[in-house]
């Protein structure tokens, strides 16, 4: 039994083991003491973070039962006087040492470092990192790498490797040489899936009116690679690059020269899905009309989905939102999509001209279009800028994207964050879409209402309101055009638990839709219960 001391002394006493690198006996009375396995857990739960090569001697290692190791485990450098990234040998010390014995990790960060894997030594670290087949994630940021080859290894030395981050990467000899081209296509091959590059922003939040040479030259690198290496057989996928195999590519606040770098890192990706611009994208120089850049013989041919958070909406400058578009229009991209997520402006009575924009992709994209999902956030934490707003319109931004060119649409996702402007008519947005397909195909139509939040303030949804409206919705959801469908849900969220834990709350939503009800593909849920009530 334990004593019965206070818990903030248990607590002090876990908390100096942890500080001395004794995680094995934190694993151990974890195991063997159920009065101490929230405490041990909480403090084994924590990134490891190894800052040198003392770091990593002073842990103590169980030969026989040792601990199975962190999820993450964190290496980092410093800046030395000269103001330059120091070396890391602790990355060597902890692959040699920990890193076949930590089977737990999922997560390897290094950071504000410069890696010199050369000679002998460099080739031990990637030959004990080659162990480590449970490592899913490498996160890379602030890291400068003496060549384009020792970046390619390090990817390349871990065999479960299924995600990459990448942050201010430097490069420090220019990698277009033919020696180099021949060396990297000899590197293993990865199982890589999805790829972020992001690159830092000013603090104004503002677009960055340069971009970085290290970032482009990894770029143009990849791209080159990617064209030097022959077209694979639909029957032997491709092997030969880092990125051969990747599906998502998430993109955050990054800057091209042109829309034809875009172009062509989109095509060095022959396994590309997905693309997610979760922050601003911003071109440096802009097309002048139509047909800027043109169809493309290597282009994806799997590349369906595009995801634009509210940031890409928000933080974007207008003209790179088009040069974005022209894109898809230009290169033949737009014919294959299928699914299309967009944040649009919140505000119920003004219209940006990225709204405007990023429904002639829609438009553009025209029968393949399967998905579409439209979300209206507030910009929480944004100075909008006011010159992306082109006019007052009294019927709401949803009044202008028109989807009637999409006849194939199977299913649509709307979400309506309530604000100041669009409290009294909170459906009006759904019933301007709605009234705008033509797609009878469609199966399912997801509808949620959540309240605007910030750090002090909200607007609720009205439910008083909300079920004086949604009788339109249920009119305007019988029509003939919506006879295929077969699911309907409708979400609210709200910033007060509802009495009953929502159950009767979603009821009373369901009585609001009596024709969507008794034709049995109804479903209601709150934020609260997250219970469907399908009839």
């Amino acid at each position: 039994m334990v004593a019965p001391f206070p818990t903030e002394i248990w607590l002090d006493i876990f908390g100096r083991l942890a500080m001395e690198r004794e995680y094995d006996t934190l694993s151990r009375c974890r195991a063997l003491c159920r009065d101490f396995r929230d405490i041990s857990q909480r403090f084994l739960s924590w990134p490891v973070v190894l800052k040198n090569t003392e770091d990593v001697a002073c842990i103590k290692v169980d030969e026989v039962q040792g601990w199975l190791g962190p999820l993450t485990v964190i290496v980092e450098g410093g800046k030395s006087e000269d103001g330059r990234w120091k070396p890391i040998p602790h990355l060597a010390t902890f692959a040699s040492r920990l890193s076949a014995r930590w089977t737990h990790v999922r997560l390897l960060q290094i950071a504000n470092a410069t890696l010199r894997a050369q000679g002998p030594d460099g080739d031990a670290v990637f030959r004990d990192l080659s162990r480590t087949t449970w490592i899913t994630q490498l996160w890379l940021h602030d890291i400068t790498f003496p060549t384009i080859l020792t970046f390619g290894r390090l990817i390349c030395a871990l065999p479960g490797l299924k995600l990459l981050y990448l942050q201010a990467i430097e490069i420090g000899k220019h990698p277009f040489d033919a020696q180099t081209f021949s060396d990297f296509r000899l590197l293993p091959s990865s199982k890589l899936e999805k790829l972020i590059l992001y690159e830092h922003l000013p603090s104004n939040l503002g677009p960055r009116s340069v971009a970085r040479p290290a970032f482009v030259e990894l770029l143009e690198f990849v791209s080159a690679v990617s064209n030097r290496v022959p077209t694979p057989s639909i029957h032997d996928p491709p092997k030969l690059r880092p990125w051969g195999a990747v599906r998502t590519l998430e993109l955050c606040d990054v800057t091209f020269p042109t829309v034809s770098t875009f172009t062509r890192l989109i095509c060095a990706l022959p396994a590309l899905e997905t693309l997610r611009c979760i922050g601003p994208c911003t071109f440096l120089r802009h097309s002048l009309g139509s047909k800027s850049v043109s169809k493309h013989p290597l282009l994806p041919s799997k590349f369906t989905v595009v995801y634009l958070d509210l940031d890409f909406s928000f933080r974007s400058e207008p003209r790179s939102v088009a040069d974005f578009v022209d894109f898809f229009a230009d290169t033949g991209a737009s014919d294959r999509l299928r699914s299309i997520t967009a944040t649009l402006s919140p505000s119920f009575c003004m219209m940006r001209q990225s709204d405007v924009v990023l429904n002639a992709l829609v438009r553009h994209v025209g029968q393949s279009l399967r998905h579409l999902s439209l979300n209206s956030a507030s910009p929480y934490g944004v100075v909008e800028d006011e010159t992306t707003v082109i006019r007052p319109n009294p019927h709401g931004v949803y009044e202008h994207f028109d989807v009637s060119k999409n006849d194939h649409l199977e299913h649509v996702e709307l979400s309506i964050e309530v604000n100041f402007e669009n409290e009294s008519h909170l459906c009006a947005p759904v019933l301007e879409v709605l009234s705008r397909i033509t797609s009878t195909c469609m199966s399912r139509i997801d509808v949620v209402f959540s309240p605007y939040r910030t750090d002090s303030d909200g607007y609720d949804v009205n439910l008083a309101q909300l079920m004086v409206e949604l009788p339109q919705m249920d009119a305007a959801l019988s029509l003939p055009v919506f006879d295929s469908l077969t699911n309907v849900f409708i979400s609210m969220d709200t910033l007060y638990e509802p009495p009953g834990d929502g159950v009767e709350l979603a009821e009373e939503l369901r009585l609001c839709l009596p024709k969507l009800n008794e034709r049995g593909i109804l479903g209601c849920v709150t934020s609260y219960t997250l219970c469907f009530l399908p009839s």
